[in-house]
């Protein structure tokens, strides 16, 4: 037998991977220690809200460290197999490199002038074949 895929809350709202090492930040928001930390590289903003963090401190989280382990020992106990899943999304994908590490891809909004850079990213993306696969 094998899940699907696990419960959201379990997820990183940045990488869309479980969590292995879950951060809280100043506004209460959980993510994956590195996908916040590439985000505060760059940003003083909680990439859910867009508000202004108050600091960039990373605190642990060690409610959903428990309830990822908890999870994972229920699959195993039930002798559920965990199954491989695509953590990219390619279009995603695309579209940060071309405009930054944003949640949502405005199609509506989309000009000849966007499409010709998309188009010439995407064969710059497509060559490098940046997949991720992970056993989660």
């Amino acid at each position: 037998m094998s899940v699907k895929s696990p419960p959201k809350y379990l997820l990183c709202p940045i990488s869309q991977e479980v969590f292995e090492d879950p951060v809280s930040t100043a506004d209460g928001h959980t993510y994956e220690k590195k996908a916040i930390e590439n985000w505060l590289f760059n940003h003083c903003t909680s990439p859910i809200t867009g508000l202004p963090l108050s600091d960039k401190c990373l605190r642990p989280n060690f409610a959903i460290k428990m309830a990822v382990q908890s999870y994972r020992d229920v699959l195993e106990a039930l002798g559920i197999k965990s199954t491989p899943q695509l953590t990219s999304t390619p279009l995603r994908d695309l579209y940060k490199t071309v405009y930054g590490p944003q949640f949502a891809v405005p199609f509506q909004d989309i000009t000849d002038e966007k499409l010709n850079q998309l188009r010439s990213k995407a064969e710059s993306a497509l060559a490098l074949s940046s997949f991720n696969l992970k056993y989660v």
